[in-house]
């Protein structure tokens, strides 16, 4: 086994099996003309649980019993002996010149230390998607927008291992929000954070409201535990914050009419989307006001 490779890819699990047979699979079909190891990190499963190539030495499994995805990708990162270092999610399926991708961006451009890829969601049925999975793909990570403001997710994101070696690992007190912090923290401290278009994930979409409002909770629960040492997650729990979220359907309904006005969706489909916007944005403000007066205290691991 080699000492070195050019990439480590990490990818946290939790009970997920299945799905990251799937991502492996993935992996597996890289066409990259560097050398790789993936990083397969179970984070405490009970059910379901994770595998990985036997006869392929670039993949191995290590187990880390602290719940938290973060705490996952910080005892991957502990043992990878790449240079870069790649981060999925074991829901995700690479595209096959991900890899080569992204390296090749980063070849370009020397000043960028983290790389946010193009995350395209996909849906269970193509041909009968649900209102969530309509949203999903309408709203949901939209990397190159947050590049603009500063930040990326986990979910496709390339980093040089000078990065962690500047700011260190991620946050492991919120189970949400740690990859938001990480590039934030990074950024500030003048590490370059760059978008790839064409280093590209596929994510599946949620595909029901409960997915939805579960995805809502440790989110908001994740973003509450950073708002007690992070000013900027502090500011989201602020009345004006809050009032953003109520308020959000609003900006919403002006971004599905120019979608209409140009062709780029069915009116039905508008109305759907409209739909489960209100529903979850809402939802999340109704969140935020429960952390800030007292009256929620659990924070969502799933």
């Amino acid at each position: 086994m080699s000492d070195s490779f050019d990439v480590s890819v990490i990818i946290p699990t939790y009970n997920e099996g299945e799905k990251v047979a799937q991502c492996v699979a993935a992996l597996q079909a890289q066409e990259f003309s560097g050398s790789f190891e993936v990083i397969v990190v179970d984070n405490g499963s009970t059910k379901n649980l994770p595998e990985v190539p036997s006869g392929d030495a670039r993949f191995r499994m290590i187990r880390e019993p602290t719940p938290g995805s973060y705490a996952a990708r910080n005892s991957g990162l502990r043992i990878a002996r790449g240079q870069i270092i790649a981060f999925t999610d074991s829901d995700c399926l690479p595209d096959p010149r991900w890899l080569e991708a992204a390296v090749a961006h980063l070849s370009r451009e020397a000043d960028a230390a983290l790389l946010a890829g193009r995350i395209d969601v996909f849906f269970a049925d193509p041909e009968s998607p649900t209102p969530v999975e309509l949203f999903e793909r309408r709203f949901a990570f939209k990397q190159k927008e947050s590049v603009r403001q500063g930040w990326a997710v986990t979910a496709n994101l390339i980093v040089r291992r000078a990065v962690f070696d500047g700011v260190g690992e991620f946050d492991t007190r919120t189970f949400s929000g740690g990859d938001s912090e990480f590039t934030k923290r990074a950024v500030a401290a003048g590490f370059a954070l760059r978008y790839a278009d064409e280093a590209i994930v596929r994510h599946p979409a949620r595909s029901s409201l409960s997915e939805l409002s579960q995805m809502r909770r440790r989110h908001v629960g994740g973003f509450y535990r950073l708002s007690k040492s992070q000013p900027e997650f502090a500011e989201m729990f602020s009345m004006s914050g809050v009032l953003k979220d109520f308020l959000y359907p609003a900006k919403g309904a002006v971004l599905l009419g120019a979608d209409l006005l140009h062709g780029r969706v069915a009116f039905g489909e508008a109305i759907k989307v409209m739909m489960v916007l209100t529903h979850t944005r809402v939802y999340r403000g109704w969140l935020k006001l429960l952390y800030r007066f007292g009256l929620k205290r659990s924070y969502e691991r799933a």
